[in-house]
């Protein structure tokens, strides 16, 4: 018999449109896919309530977000952070600072990036 805790997530009133998921192995995902403004996101992830960094994942898909400032993530750590399929035409360098050892995946593909990270 297993005894399994979920690592815990933000209220969902608090961050909606967002939503988080977590699993008794200790993954949290925060997912704000399809979101037309940073600011949205920005205040899912200064929610309360998420467990100790790093969190599992961050995912910013397919909406029309055009640029990452850099303190976006504020102190929120995640291994994974998919941020392709938007209009992204900036993402800050020290947007991504926080995470330098925790990050191990990083995709900003389909985007309109005109500076390198």
């Amino acid at each position: 018999m297993c005894l399994c805790v979920s690592p815990p997530c933000a209220d969902a009133a608090a961050i909606f449109p967002c939503r988080c998921s977590n699993t008794s192995a200790g993954i949290v995902t925060l997912s704000c896919d399809g979101v037309t403004e940073a600011s949205v996101a920005a205040r899912a992830l200064q929610a309360e309530g998420y467990g100790a960094n790093p969190l599992g994942a961050f995912h910013l898909r397919y909406g029309t977000v055009t640029a990452i400032a850099a303190d976006f993530f504020g102190e929120r750590s995640f291994e994974e952070v998919l941020l392709h399929h938007n209009r992204l035409e900036a993402v800050e360098a020290g947007s991504v600072e926080a995470m330098k050892e925790d990050l191990v995946t990083l995709d900003l593909n389909s985007n309109r990036l005109t500076q390198p990270l």
